[in-house]
């Protein structure tokens, strides 16, 4: 197996990557009262709007073992192909609730959503997730 063969391998792997597993299921965000939904292909919902597209699709981009970098699929805009990323700090209160944090900087032209948009070719990693951001609570639904 060549080095080209190795990197190629490496980039598919890290392209996948899965949400934590003891989020997977469907919740309920607190304040919008909208569904958000963990699955091993990445997460639904947290509806972002950027000019006249609506992101709702996420794949979990990188993670650590209390953040998670979520990435869109690019979105075309006058031929250019945008990312819209959302970073988000996870605390678990219990079983049933977890503490949400988007940690990044207020984006107008995302709706004012916490978001961070960049060119599909440019690199988004954990180290640009702020540390200051919005909190919110998800309630696992159907959780007693």
């Amino acid at each position: 197996m060549g080095m080209r063969t190795i990197l190629i391998l490496l980039s598919l792997v890290s392209a996948c990557l899965a949400c934590k597993s003891s989020l997977y299921g469907e919740w309920t965000d607190d304040k919008t009262q909208q569904t958000v939904t963990f699955s091993s292909s990445g997460v639904t919902g947290w509806d972002v709007s950027l000019f006249s597209h609506t992101v709702n699709t996420w794949k979990c981009a990188e993670e650590s073992t209390d953040q998670i970098l979520l990435s869109s699929s690019p979105v075309d805009i006058y031929s250019l192909y945008f990312v819209v990323h959302r970073c988000i700090t996870v605390t678990k209160e219990t079983d049933c609730k977890y503490q949400i944090t988007f940690n990044n900087p207020v984006e107008p032209n995302a709706g004012n959503e916490r978001v961070t948009v960049l060119l599909k070719n440019d690199d988004a990693t954990l180290s640009m997730c702020s540390s200051d951001g919005e909190t919110r609570t998800i309630t696992k639904n159907g959780c007693a």
